[in-house]
């Protein structure tokens, strides 16, 4: 039997159309929920603060070993580029080794994936006036601030100018007239990645394999997984 509504004709067109206009839920952030909660408590610990840089913290990697993470350190025994090589040759060094150590480029722009979390490379072609480039990492949080950690300095949730900030472009880093640039986003793996030197062990589940000398007879030759950029 069909039940007719008892309500004024005027009333239900009033249901109707205000059930029509109920705004929709905005769109989940997966990389938001992948992203590591920022923990000065943890970071700020002598030891671990005194091993640890802009790299390892932007990777989560907390149990560095020895200062002067560097990308493609451990997939690919690479040291830091030679102070007078050219700022393309640094960033295109540093973006190398980042993707071969598990982290995807995604250019300028913020990708969005479910179980990865973003980071931030900021750089500028000269350090202060000495003639070699400046460069940094930033990650960002679940509440969509970002923090990093320069060098052995604790880590922090504001810029050089002592401000929270929810876009690196707009983010103050570097010196005076040399502030650093936005230069690329990568999305790393929920939990991080290990990024110290290849002996050290893995403790992240994406850490890519690390580099390792290869013993043949009486000599040793030297092998290192390529991983070309995405």
């Amino acid at each position: 039997m069909r039940v007719k509504s008892i309500l004024p004709l005027s009333l239900n067109f009033l249901c109707v159309a205000s059930a029509k206009i109920l705004p929709a839920p905005p769109p989940v952030d997966a990389s938001l929920l992948a992203a590591p909660v920022y923990e000065p408590a943890r970071w700020n610990v002598e030891k671990v603060q005194m091993t640890n840089n802009c790299y390892a913290y932007a990777a989560n990697d907390i149990d560095t070993e020895k200062f002067g993470a560097m990308p493609g350190k451990r997939t690919l025994n690479t040291d830091a580029p030679y102070y007078f090589t050219s700022y393309i040759g640094w960033y295109r060094q540093i973006v190398q080794g980042a993707v071969a150590d598990g982290m995807i480029h995604t250019g300028t722009t913020p990708a969005t994936k479910a179980g990865y979390y973003r980071v931030a490379l900021m750089m500028h072609a000269d350090y202060d006036g000495y003639g070699f480039p400046y460069w940094h990492w930033l990650r960002q949080g679940p509440d969509g601030y970002w923090s990093g950690k320069n060098g052995n300095t604790p880590a922090t949730n504001l810029d050089d100018e002592g401000k929270p900030f929810k876009d690196p472009a707009t983010a103050k880093f570097g010196f005076n007239a040399h502030r650093a640039q936005l230069v690329a986003y990568f999305l790393v793996p929920k939990g991080g990645l290990d990024v110290g030197e290849p002996n050290e062990p893995k403790t992240h589940a994406g850490t890519r394999p690390a580099w390792r000398p290869v013993m043949f007879a009486n000599e040793i030759v030297v092998t290192a997984s390529r991983h070309t950029i995405r």
